[in-house]
């Protein structure tokens, strides 16, 4: 791809779609794709070793409580597509209740990283979500971070040695207050 790649939400029909841009050096559009037919969104994307690219997000499934009864949750939702916007995949991660990818980063041994959060795993609230993928899309493991107030990863990077850093908020519950991780 030349130039800048985005992921992100198209409201069709009041339906939520997967939308990607591409734009050349300049910055002018070049090219979109529209991932049709599921209530998703698309939240970051990366780039993979073949030209094409992969988008983290969520995709919307019906899901049941036991005591409350059916509700719409979500799942972490990954799809790859070629270097011409062609889906040539898409698989969905996560347990009962809501889950959602929100960055997604290449590692250094080939495999990608998705940073999120989760409802169905951890502590009960909300938690930090790291699932580790192979390119073909297996999950090769996942692990929560967090506390019983509600964590929500927002961005995850990769840092010059390696390492990996996670920014999001907690919400202890008082009153709408927040805080930056």
């Amino acid at each position: 791809l030349q130039g800048f790649d985005f992921a992100g939400t198209q409201i069709k029909d009041g339906i939520a779609h997967i939308f990607i841009g591409l734009t050349d050096i300049q910055g002018e559009l070049a090219g979109m794709c529209l991932l049709e037919g599921e209530s998703a969104h698309g939240w970051d994307l990366a780039l993979s070793p073949d030209g094409g690219f992969l988008v983290a997000g969520n995709i919307q499934v019906p899901e049941t409580d036991p005591v409350s009864g059916p509700y719409l949750g979500s799942d972490v939702f990954l799809v790859k597509f070629d270097s011409l916007g062609n889906e040539e995949w898409g698989k969905s991660y996560g347990g009962p209740k809501v889950d959602a990818g929100r960055a997604i980063v290449p590692t250094d041994d080939g495999h990608y990283l998705i940073g999120g959060y989760t409802r169905s795993y951890g502590n009960g609230n909300f938690d930090y979500y790291l699932i580790k993928f192979d390119q073909d899309g297996n999950e090769l493991w996942s692990t929560t971070f967090g506390s019983p107030a509600a964590e929500l990863a927002h961005g995850l990077i990769r840092t010059a040695d390696g390492n990996f850093v996670i920014v999001g908020r907690k919400n202890d519950g008082g009153a709408n207050l927040q805080d930056i991780y």
